[in-house]
């Protein structure tokens, strides 16, 4: 868990709570730990600027969610749940993607 900590410093990630959140140009990637939980006792469910993450497993109970701080595409969003880490990748809506103006 330690070398998470270390990869998000690295990796220019932001952490809120339990969630990392790393911000690009284009998408926005949040992992969480979930430990325990299976894949079929996760639910990941996305709007257009929340996320929000239910689960169980045989000891505990899940229930987080997460203001994103970015309009996104619920319908281009992809999980992973690898050993315990749930991994969601978003694209930013193109509405709302940033972009760097040039000065006349």
């Amino acid at each position: 868990m330690l070398h998470l900590l270390f990869d998000a410093l690295e990796d220019n990630f932001s952490i809120y709570e339990d969630f990392r959140v790393k911000h690009e140009d284009s998408q926005v990637k949040i992992i969480l730990t979930v430990p325990g939980v299976k894949k079929e006792d996760l639910n990941v469910s996305i709007n257009a600027d929340y996320l929000r993450v239910s689960g169980k497993s045989e000891f505990n109970q899940i229930q987080k969610s997460l203001y994103l701080n970015s309009k996104v595409e619920p319908r281009t969003a992809e999980a992973s749940l690898v050993d315990g880490i749930l991994t969601v990748t978003l694209q930013k809506s193109k509405k709302y993607q940033y972009r760097q103006l040039t000065l006349d």
